[in-house]
């Protein structure tokens, strides 16, 4: 059995407190102090958020709906609630793990979702919905051939 070390970042980053965990790294979420310090390392931080946000005043928010996982053999489907009425948005599906041209998408919406669908082959990758006046939104999912699994 190894130690593991963590470390809690106080006022002062120079003081670093070190923290040893006997168990091995597979089982470290299993041991509840370890998660007590990670906890409190996590929330104690303080962040300013607006270092990594844009927050651009009057721009509307989409909200992205769509699995970390399809079957190549069925449409991928790619829903959005926009906070505000759109007449239709655009998504751009771009491979990420080879080259291939992006595909762009028309959603349009029914019962306040807008949605497409798109047939692709098994890979890695990117969609982002766009629309006039709402904030650009992102997310990553896999298709895998039949019998694979993620």
């Amino acid at each position: 059995m190894k130690h593991r070390r963590l470390w809690d970042r106080q006022d002062d980053r120079r003081n670093r407190t070190l923290y040893y965990v006997a168990t091995t790294h597979s089982a470290l979420q299993s041991v509840a102090a370890a998660l007590d310090q990670v906890q409190g390392i996590a929330t104690g931080a303080e962040i300013d958020l607006a270092k990594f946000r844009t927050d651009v005043p009057g721009l509307g928010h989409i909200s992205l709906v769509i699995e970390d996982a399809y079957v190549a053999e069925e449409p991928v489907r790619v829903a959005a609630i926009a906070s505000e009425y759109a007449q239709a948005l655009s998504a751009t599906i771009e491979r990420l793990d080879a080259p291939d041209c992006p595909r762009k998408l028309t959603l349009f919406p029914k019962d306040g979702i807008h949605r497409s669908e798109a047939m692709l082959p098994s890979g890695l990758y990117r969609v982002s919905v766009q629309g006039k006046s709402f904030r650009t939104v992102e997310d990553v999912f896999l298709v895998l051939d039949a019998g694979l699994s993620a």
